[in-house]
């Protein structure tokens, strides 16, 4: 696989998913630990895929998915939250996420979020 990503996480832990993307094929464009930050960074460089946490200084993640999805709907969402609870993971397929992922997460629930979301249409 070859992708650009971002991650927009203020958490450490976003780490372990950039490491894995990086494993399947991906590059990195860069990473931002606000929303505010990682809508600039989506602009700059409009990766592939995003890794993006719910909950973050600033503008949430819900707020980046309604914004990046309106001018990039074609933009794979990948989110990487703690929050669990259905109520939320159903508010965040709504806004556009493509991928829910509950940390901590593992390398093989990363790496199929990836082959499903950029597996080439037939």
């Amino acid at each position: 696989m070859n992708f650009r990503f971002a991650v927009i996480d203020d958490a450490p832990y976003s780490r372990a998913a950039q490491q894995i993307a990086t494993q399947a094929g991906g590059t990195c464009v860069g990473e931002a630990e606000t929303g505010a930050g990682g809508l600039e960074l989506v602009r700059r460089f409009l990766p592939d895929v995003i890794f993006l946490d719910l909950v973050m200084p600033g503008k949430s993640g819900l707020d980046i998915i309604t914004e990046t999805k309106l001018i990039w709907p074609e933009l794979k969402i990948i989110s990487c939250s703690t929050l669990d609870d259905p109520k939320t993971i159903t508010q965040a397929r709504t806004y556009g996420v493509d991928e829910y992922l509950t940390k901590p997460f593992t390398q093989a629930q990363i790496t199929s979020a990836l082959n499903r979301l950029l597996k080439p249409a037939r």
